[in-house]
């Protein structure tokens, strides 16, 4: 089987690519910046969760410091879902490569930001659990899990830029990943 091809020889994945991006451009911004409101609502329930309270209607001290709490681990999940998700589109993109077999370096490269953000929400609900009462019952893990996923989007960012997609989706792409990095960055040095 060696040098047969998978798929006819017209396709060129990179083609493709562009013309995916052409056909589902305003798809792919609007479910890329309805994908961000989760981290933007979590930043603000982390940054202001009186304001976040007020609005939800929930009163209290510690009902407001258990939002805030609640906001934090929301960032930490959603943004782990969505860093292995990411991770896992390279996945899908290395199984359409034109190669008899999938390129194993995209391939294991895919799979290092899922076992990262599953490392991240690990040491983020350790945090959590062994919260000190005087911060609001979070301990230094918390604040350093969300930066570590930061940095897992910054890397997967970098990989993603070498990758050769589209000026139009990595634009969106960078301006995305910079959103969920703040909203993960400033909360979690709000709450260190």
């Amino acid at each position: 089987m060696a040098g047969t091809r998978l798929y006819p020889a017209q396709y060129d994945p990179h083609v493709r690519r562009s013309d995916m991006v052409q056909k589902t451009g305003l798809t792919a911004i609007i479910l890329t910046l309805a994908g961000l409101i989760p981290f933007l609502v979590g930043a603000w329930g982390s940054l202001a969760p009186f304001q976040l309270a007020g609005i939800i209607g929930v009163e209290g001290g510690t009902s407001i410091i258990s939002l805030w709490q609640m906001c934090l681990v929301a960032l930490l999940v959603y943004g782990s879902a969505i860093l292995s998700f990411m991770a896992g589109s390279r996945w899908g993109g290395g199984l359409e490569s034109q190669l008899e077999y999938p390129p194993a370096l995209t391939m294991f490269l895919s799979v290092l930001p899922s076992i990262w953000a599953f490392g991240c929400g690990v040491v983020g609900m350790y945090g959590l659990i062994e919260g000190d009462p005087m911060n609001g019952g979070v301990s230094i893990y918390l604040p350093a899990a969300l930066y570590m996923l930061a940095g897992g989007y910054f890397v997967l960012l970098a990989f993603d830029a070498y990758a050769g997609y589209p000026m139009g989706y990595m634009r969106m792409r960078i301006i995305a990943t910079f959103v969920a990095m703040f909203s993960l960055v400033i909360p979690a040095w709000f709450a260190s």
